[in-house]
């Protein structure tokens, strides 16, 4: 039967759910990956071991077999993924999953990832059996004294709205000093050397050097309903790229926020949530230095990470256009339907506007937007306006700082980088000058206006924005009378 490359766009985003979540012998050298036998033999081992199950023995045997020869496409590519998923088990993720998440358990092998034995039974409800089985999470001292947490359990046991409450807890408990280490762990760890290799194994594969899976590896990580009825499944420098353009996305993504001071005192929050006189208190204790705006949070942090976001964005967007412009190509054997359907108008029109964007943030200029609000109506009944132009200024969207809270364009200041806070009542807002105005009568909340200029200078477009956003409302932060006193007189 002639084999056929298969769409692996759903395929490769269930390796990534796996990635976040999760006759040959060794040579006595020491090198773990030094392992006797030809190439082809290791690699037949290496899928032996994983469809018995024993995951971590697979991946040092596909490891071996790379290193045998790594011009071998067949080699890389099944390293590649086997190195995807052995980050998820890295030591130093390991280590954040449980000094920064609080799960007791989290194992550092593949085969006790992939087991249920670090994970315990929390309930569903009152009644029989109904429970589910979720990673172990500590319960923090402060925590467990909690009426929260009493009222979360469920017949005197931890219920599933306990772990999500415990989830919380140990971001507070672990992290409170703001997640700047969070932030930098996991991008240190998660997409660190490892993810690094695996991109440039993938880098080094030709586009037409696809490998046929064996169909055991498929069973082996349960996607044979995902393909149905085997027949060749190819795989190579495109499917992998697609892959790794998400995942370095996300990585961008991190980079750009890390990019941000978001260390801030989290403390006052260790306390029961449900009573506000702790909650008050704690915030009457709480330093006035510790504070945003008064502290640097949300302040560039001068770490270099915007620069890595833009680089890396641009690189993703780059290996996804190599892949599809491959992928309808005379040298892709994707089956002409397959083909005919990548090549219609919105997927050119996508592949046009992933080029404009790449250009774009290269070249720290406008990303027009126009024609992507038009056909997606997002404009549609909204503007008594026909014709407009918009765009992005992403020179400006990758400017460290450009978001700052005291020296940026995100919100109102008083002109000395302390916050303008609004008194919102039913009858409008007005700006407080005093501590005094929070004590109206028909206050409402106390609240924060967005900047004017984030949007001028952002937005690039023959619109009257000045008048569409003038009037804009103060957002609500704190309808509580007392603590928005409270709050006040932190900065005042």
């Amino acid at each position: 039967m002639k084999k056929s490359r298969k769409f692996l766009w759903a395929g490769a985003f269930l390796l990534l759910g796996c990635f976040f979540w999760t006759g040959c012998g060794s040579k006595d050298t020491g090198d773990p990956y030094a392992i006797d036998g030809t190439q082809a033999a290791v690699m037949e081992k290496g899928t032996e071991l994983l469809e018995a199950e024993d995951y971590d023995e697979a991946i040092r045997y596909y490891e071996a077999a790379y290193r045998k020869d790594k011009a071998n496409s067949e080699a890389a590519v099944y390293s590649s993924l086997a190195n995807l998923a052995l980050i998820s088990v890295d030591s130093r993720v390991a280590n954040l999953m449980k000094n920064r998440f609080g799960f007791i358990d989290y194992p550092n092998k593949l085969n006790a990832l992939l087991s249920d034995d670090w994970m315990a039974e929390y309930k569903n409800s009152s009644e029989g059996e109904n429970t589910s089985r979720l990673p172990k999470l500590k319960v923090p001292g402060w925590f467990k004294t909690t009426q929260m947490y009493t009222k979360s359990l469920i017949n005197d046991e931890e219920s599933v709205n306990t772990w999500e409450l415990l989830l919380l807890a140990n971001l507070v408990e672990n992290n409170t000093g703001g997640i700047n280490p969070l932030l930098d762990e996991i991008i240190s760890s998660v997409f660190g050397a490892s993810f690094d290799d695996v991109c440039n194994r993938i880098d080094a594969l030709k586009y037409e050097e696809a490998i046929d899976l064996d169909e055991r590896f498929i069973q082996a990580i349960n996607l044979e309903d995902f393909f149905g009825e085997y027949d060749g499944i190819l795989v190579g420098k495109a499917e992998l790229n697609i892959m790794v353009s998400a995942l370095r996305v996300v990585k961008a993504s991190l980079e750009w926020i890390a990019s941000y001071n978001l260390e801030t005192d989290l403390s006052f929050l260790k306390t029961d949530w449900d009573d506000p006189d702790k909650i008050i208190q704690n915030l009457k204790d709480l330093d006035k230095n510790k504070f945003p705006f008064n502290n640097n949070f949300l302040e560039d942090k001068k770490n270099g990470m915007m620069a890595k976001s833009k680089t890396d964005i641009i690189t993703a967007i780059d290996r996804l256009i190599g892949s599809y412009e491959f992928l309808i190509s005379t040298a892709s054997s994707y089956p002409d339907g397959i083909k005919a359907a990548l090549n219609k108008e919105e997927y050119r029109k996508g592949l046009t506007a992933l080029t404009a964007l790449k250009k774009a943030i290269d070249e720290e200029a406008v990303f027009e937007v126009t024609d992507i609000l038009n056909e997606n109506g997002v404009l549609q009944g909204l503007l008594p306006i026909v014709a407009f132009t918009a765009g992005i200024d992403m020179g400006k969207l990758f400017t460290p700082g450009y978001f700052s809270l005291k020296s940026g364009n995100l919100v109102e200041t008083n002109g000395q980088g302390k916050p303008q806070f609004y008194l919102i009542t039913d009858s409008g807002e007005v700006q407080i000058t005093s501590e005094a105005d929070l004590d109206a009568e028909n206050f409402q909340s106390m609240g924060i206006k967005i900047k004017l200029d984030l949007f001028t200078g952002l937005i690039s477009t023959d619109l009257p924005i000045d008048e569409l956003f003038s009037d804009l409302p103060a957002i609500e932060l704190i309808g509580d009378q007392e603590i928005a006193k409270i709050i006040y007189s932190k900065y005042y």
